[in-house]
């Protein structure tokens, strides 16, 4: 029987639009950024993700099972409007046309799927550790945001 690996969102930072995040692998080292639309985001939480096919670009990755959504994806993308809710992969962040967000999507997502790509299903955690503008810091844990 295999083990079902975990993958963990760490959210950092947000604004109007967006949600900042580090992506850690299974070993527990840090190794890609994520973004979320602000407005749609998915509750903290542990989730399961299965495998399907990303239909708009056709290429695998996988679904998170949230209660009461639909089609939640982990794929490529560079700023907050290209997600409806899903949660985007990449390499840094950067600015895309004076907007936040993330670049080297390409490069991010195909390091993902080397790593997760075997499996037909993974964990999804994501929690959240704000740095906020004046440089407070507010812990939030999957129970609390």
């Amino acid at each position: 029987m295999m083990d079902i690996p975990k993958l963990h969102i760490l959210r950092f930072a947000k604004d109007q639009n967006s949600i900042f995040g580090t992506i850690i692998d299974y070993n527990g080292i840090p190794f890609a950024v994520s973004l979320e639309n602000a407005e749609l985001a998915i509750p903290m939480d542990l989730y399961e993700a299965e495998k399907t096919v990303y239909h708009k670009h056709n290429y695998e990755t996988f679904e998170i099972i949230v209660p009461g959504r639909v089609r939640i994806l982990l794929h490529k993308l560079n700023v907050w409007k290209d997600s409806e809710g899903c949660i985007g992969i990449a390499e840094k962040f950067t600015y895309i046309k004076n907007i936040p967000g993330v670049g080297e999507s390409e490069e991010g997502f195909t390091e993902f799927m080397q790593k997760y790509g075997k499996f037909p299903k993974i964990y999804v955690e994501i929690s959240a550790f704000y740095v906020h503008n004046n440089n407070e810091v507010k812990n939030a844990s999957v129970h609390s945001e």
